[in-house]
This record gives structure tokens, C-alpha cells and sequence, in this order.
């Protein structure tokens, strides 16, 4: 506990160090500065275009400020409402720079954003089940992912096209604050110790990966290029993209665009953890033993067969077979368009990842075209296509759909299922007063097979290691939607929003998840010529049924004080694929966000 305490004064002395150093001035404007995907900014820009009756820009995110501000300038404000003139006043003053050096041509500044949260729960045994559980399916929310309870970002520019930014984040390990007796006594019920707040309790609970969001950017208008580590996301949805989606948190990626009114193209390139390894303690032929997956346990109930080299054993070695070498990467290109005097957007998005094999030139090259070509077991390829209509002044309708590119008709020679997935919607923002009444309803369904593959390393998954000594391993999280294969919901919502002052949301889920997921195996031929399929005893298995009703809102007090909270209800049935099984959660989450440099 002497440790404990000695942790505690070291974030409370760094805290108060930084808010008594930190004094903005007016800076050179930059236009290279990405805008983070979690800025009311992009809900603003989009009501305004609503508002025109036009349809939202493009939807390949982040923008840099300059890009943000190119769209900006096509709004027509003399044709707004009140809604719309307060939304571009509060868009104008958000986008105002500060810093605390700057000379003629570059600019310094760090800033200390302290963010306290605090949890409750209604359900432990949840808590324990996902501390254990690599794959999450998201029934609990504020726990997954926990604000850092400080937060030091760091920026340099160097004139108006450069910018570079580094965030220092101290975090408790992503998981559920659970801790086992190597660090606290558990009680004698054997229930899991929580941490109801943000605040790390030892050095051994602190997300060791920091920093992990940073980057260096060179941006002029109509076209910017990206270097670091952040979120992104590709494709039309409310609750989640089908290409990629900023749930899988933070990667590191090279990306670069150019746009104009009507056309943009986006290219990116994601660097993955393979996160190798067959068992939850495998060995390696030294002896080592090293973090890894827990196999056994993340395929229980398929055909083990499957998973093995000569498909008659119960080990995973051609499953997790690392090719000509341990390599994973995501590309990603789009090609979008607004036409039709700004009522219809369209975009086209190829995917790929590739892996086991050493990555060739050709597959960073922006302008080359459908990258799945001649590449065969080395490359996993998914192709979208996005659309978007204007209806009225208030409201658009959407839709969103990929499929597998080697389960097209051509690919007459392969064993691999159809794998598809779709999403459609509508969302209307009607102004009243300052603000807007936001209403949506979206349904999502994807297929059983999509985002499978024969390799693991094939499949469109990120792996990141639990560096905290509390939790070993890695979890797995979906590049595209959160939920992954075999999934279905339905999602409404209904809300207030007065940006860059408050917004209030209630929302209802109906989920429908399958037994599938993300590890199981494509059907496979053994030496027979004989197909073996991977379904196993999970053909039996029952439809984990979900409702969840949620309230979420935020005041922003000033420019330095956010308070936020979300308070969420989720009862599932058949929970965990077991029939008669019910489990039932009220989560509440409360906090609050103090942006030291903007006092």
C-alpha cells in the first residue's frame, strides 16, 4: 500500500506542476493539426451541410484543419437558421489556436488535461467474465475503456503546413479494472477487487504502451499527408464502419488524401501486431515462454480439427502458420464523390491485409490500384461501396455494404463461403433554438463468414498486448465493425445537441449475435480431397440476444470544464451462447474533463 500511496503524490505533484506552467498565447495558424475523430466538430460541420441540404462531406476521417476549414467556407450563412449561425460561431471559436512559444514561423506549446472518472456497476460477474475474455462483445462500456486520468499533449508547428504532436497519457491497463491478489486481497468470497475509478492504484496497472497516439503531418489545401499513431475511420455508420472504425483504438499508419468539392481519395496504410503465439503460454523452442492468445479457449466449441496442419490434430500450427514471415498490415484506399449538385455522396473502398509474407513496394503505392491482385494466400481483400442522399434540408438517408473480394463468381477455385456485410440508415437534425434535435435509426447485419480467414494473421483483426502485469496476453479488436462477424442490430436514438456547449442522447440497441466469430477457420480440404468445416458444436449453440437502453451527455463549462456521464441498462439472454442463461448490467459512468491550458 506504501506503493500505492508513492504513486498517487507522483500524479497529484505532476498535475499541479503542469497547471501552474501552462499559460497560452495566441499562436501562427497551422492548417496541418488533425482534428481527433472524438470532436464535436465533425457532428457540427455535418448538420451545417444538412442544413444546405446537402450531403455530409466526405466520410474518410480525420481531417486536418485546413481540410476541415476548405468545407467550411462552402457553407452559405446567410442561409442558416439560428441553429446554424450559433454552430458556425462555436466551430469558428473551437478552431482558434493557442500556444505557449511562437515565433514568425513555428510555434511551441503542451497543455495538462486532467480527466477524474468514477464507475458504478451493477453486475461483478460481468466484470470478471470480460477481465478473462480477449474478445470483447461490449456489454459493458465505461470499463473497456477508461479515460486517462492525465493527459500531457505536446505540439510543434512549423509554419502553416507542418505539425507534429505527441500525447503522454498515464491510463490503467484497457480491460475492466480488475486486479488479482498479487496486488490486492481478494475477499473471501473469491470475488474480483474493481477499481471503480480512472486513477491507476500501482505502477504495475499503468498502460506501459505510451505514448500511443502521435504524429507528424505536412498539409496544404486539397491534399495532406499523415505519419504517427491515432484513430481513423472509412465508411457510412452511426455505431460502426464496416472498413475500419475508430474502436480499433490507436495503430499506427501512414495516410495521405487529396480533395477537392466533389472528389476526395484517401489511402492508408495500418502496421499491425501480429500478436503471435499458439496457446495462452505457449513456449517457444528455447523454452521462453511468451504473451499470447488463448486459443484453447477462444475456439472452444469448433471442429479443433481444423486448426491443425495435417486437419486431423487439436493443435492450431497452420491456423497461426506464419508464412515466409511474421509481417501484418492493413491498406486501405477510397474513392469518394458528391454529385448531383451535392445530394447524392458515393464512394468506392478497397481493403486488404496482407500478411506472412515480406511486404513488396507495390503495396504502399497509393495509385495502384486493386492491391488483392496476384497475391493469393498472402492477402485478405474486402471491398465497399458507400451512399448517401440528401433528403430535404434536415435529414440524409444511408447505406453501407462490403463482401469478400476471393468469394466473388470469379473466384471459381476457392472453398471460401459468400462473406458480406451491410448497413442502412437515416438521420435527420432538425434546428431548435441553439441547437438541433437529433433523431436516427440504423440496422447492421453481417454475414457469418465475414472477416474470417484460413490464417489468423489474414484476418482484418489488430492485437494489442496487455503490458500491465495484472492481465496477460493480448486483446483482439475488429478493424472494421466493433461487433464482428455473425451479428445483426437495430439501433435508435433520439437527442438535443447544442454544440460546444451540451448534448443529451437516449439511444436503444436490439443485438442478435450469432455463435461465430472472428476465430473461426474457413473450410479446409484435408489429404483426402475432403472438406472438413469448422462449425463444430457452435452450430448449436443459441443466439445471444441483447437490449440495452442508454442515456449519454455532456455540458462543456467555459472552454476548460467538460462533465460527462452515460448510464446504460443491458439485459441478454442465452448470455454467452448458453441457453436459459440471463444476465442483467445498470452501468453508470461520471466524469470530468479540466483542459489546463484553456484556464
Amino acid at each position: 500500500m506504501k506503493r500505492q500511496t508513492l504513486v498517487q503524490r507522483v500524479l497529484l505533484y505532476v498535475i499541479m506542476a503542469c497547471a501552474l506552467s501552462v499559460a497560452p498565447l495566441s499562436a501562427v495558424p497551422n492548417g496541418a493539426h488533425f482534428i481527433s475523430l472524438d470532436s464535436w466538430l465533425y457532428e457540427a460541420l455535418d448538420s451545417l451541410y444538412l442544413e444546405s441540404a446537402k450531403v455530409v462531406p466526405f466520410t474518410a476521417r480525420p481531417y486536418t484543419v485546413d481540410e476541415y476549414q476548405y468545407y467550411l467556407k462552402h457553407i452559405e450563412s446567410s442561409e442558416l437558421s439560428e441553429s446554424g449561425r450559433h454552430t458556425l460561431k462555436s466551430i469558428q471559436k473551437e478552431l482558434v489556436v493557442s500556444a505557449l512559444y511562437n515565433e514568425e514561423y513555428s510555434a511551441f506549446s503542451y497543455s495538462a488535461i486532467i480527466s477524474p472518472e468514477l464507475y458504478a456497476n451493477t453486475n461483478k460477474k460481468l466484470i470478471w467474465d470480460n477481465a478473462y475474455q480477449h474478445y470483447l462483445n461490449k456489454y459493458a462500456y465505461g470499463y473497456t475503456e477508461r479515460s486517462p486520468i492525465l493527459s500531457l499533449p505536446i505540439q510543434f508547428w512549423g509554419g502553416d503546413a507542418f505539425f507534429a504532436e505527441v500525447d503522454i497519457d498515464i491510463k490503467e491497463q484497457p480491460g475492466v479494472g480488475l486486479y488479482p491478489t498479487s496486488s490486492f486481497n481478494q475477499p473471501a468470497t473469491n470475488a474480483p477487487y474493481v477499481n471503480w475509478g480512472n486513477i491507476p492504484l500501482g505502477f504495475d496497472h499503468i498502460y506501459h504502451h505510451f505514448p500511443d497516439s502521435y504524429y507528424l503531418s505536412y498539409s496544404k489545401p486539397h491534399w495532406s499527408f499523415y505519419l504517427g499513431s491515432g484513430e481513423y475511420s472509412i465508411g457510412t455508420g452511426r455505431t460502426g464502419n464496416l472498413i475500419l472504425s475508430k474502436d480499433a483504438d490507436k495503430i499506427p499508419a501512414v495516410r495521405m488524401s487529396w480533395y477537392n468539392k466533389m472528389f476526395r481519395y484517401n489511402f492508408s496504410y495500418l502496421s499491425l501486431n501480429p500478436g503471435l503465439s499458439n496457446t495462452g503460454s505457449f513456449t517457444d523452442e528455447n523454452g521462453n515462454v511468451r504473451m499470447a492468445l488463448d486459443l484453447e479457449n477462444l475456439t472452444n466449441g469448433y471442429n479443433p480439427n481444423i486448426y491443425s496442419t495435417n486437419l486431423t490434430g487439436t493443435d492450431f500450427n497452420d491456423y497461426m502458420d506464419t508464412g515466409l514471415y511474421p509481417y501484418k498490415g492493413y491498406l486501405t484506399h477510397s474513392m469518394e464523390f458528391r454529385f448531383l449538385n451535392e445530394k447524392v455522396y458515393a464512394a468506392v473502398t478497397e481493403s486488404a491485409v496482407y500478411a506472412r509474407a515480406v511486404p513488396e513496394l507495390f503495396t504502399f503505392m497509393p495509385l495502384a490500384f486493386w492491391h488483392n491482385t496476384n497475391n493469393g494466400e498472402q492477402t485478405n481483400s474486402l471491398l465497399a461501396l458507400d451512399v448517401q442522399a440528401a433528403i430535404g434540408r434536415y435529414g440524409f438517408l444511408y447505406a453501407s455494404g462490403v463482401l469478400d473480394q476471393f468469394t466473388m463468381s470469379h473466384e471459381s477455385d476457392s472453398l471460401d463461403p459468400p462473406a458480406y456485410g451491410f448497413i442502412v440508415g437515416a438521420l435527420s437534425r432538425t434546428p431548435a433554438g441553439k441547437g438541433y434535435i437529433t433523431g436516427g435509426v440504423e440496422y447492421v447485419n453481417t454475414s457469418d463468414w465475414l472477416y474470417t480467414h484460413k490464417y489468423w494473421l489474414q484476418t482484418p483483426t489488430v492485437t494489442q498486448r496487455n503490458t500491465a502485469i495484472t492481465r496477460g496476453g493480448y486483446t483482439v479488436r475488429m478493424l472494421g465493425y466493433s461487433e464482428g462477424n455473425d451479428y445483426s442490430q437495430l439501433h435508435l436514438e433520439l437527442g438535443y445537441t447544442e454544440f460546444g456547449h451540451y448534448n443529451l442522447t437516449a439511444s436503444y440497441n436490439y443485438g442478435v449475435k450469432g455463435p461465430y466469430d472472428v476465430f473461426m477457420r474457413l473450410p479446409q480440404k484435408d489429404g483426402a480431397g475432403n472438406i472438413v468445416r469448422p462449425e463444430g458444436d457452435r452450430k448449436n449453440w443459441p443466439d445471444a440476444i441483447h437490449h440495452q437502453v442508454g442515456i449519454k451527455g455532456e455540458y462543456q463549462l467555459q472552454d476548460a470544464f467538460t462533465f460527462g456521464m452515460h448510464l446504460y441498462y443491458t439485459h441478454v439472454t442465452n448470455y454467452k451462447h448458453e441457453a436459459g442463461n440471463t444476465m442483467q448490467n445498470l452501468e453508470m459512468s461520471v466524469g470530468v474533463r479540466l483542459d489546463v491550458g484553456a484556464l
